[in-house]
């Protein structure tokens, strides 16, 4: 087993502690526009459905949005919350 030097050693750790820092951000962020992916789809469909005068808003995101992964980002969740333990 070979010995790293303590200075080496806490250089090596604030760099993981960074890149750690720069994955969870970007995480955050990818959650955030999925959030907002979502939105966007229920706010055009609310206005479509004013302008057509017929309700299809509900129906459309169960059919078509509410399985789709951008919707449902469990995976993401989990990710985020063992970049948190670290």
């Amino acid at each position: 087993m070979t010995h790293v030097p303590q200075v080496k050693k806490e250089k090596i750790t604030a760099k993981v502690k960074k890149e750690l820092t720069q994955f969870y951000r970007r995480l955050m962020m990818f959650e955030s526009y999925a959030m907002l992916n979502y939105t966007g789809f229920s706010k055009i469909l609310k206005k479509h459905d004013k302008v057509v005068g017929i309700t299809t808003k509900d129906k459309f995101l169960k059919e078509y949005v509410d399985d789709k992964p951008f919707h449902h980002h469990t995976e993401l969740k989990d990710l985020k919350e063992n970049v948190e333990v670290c």
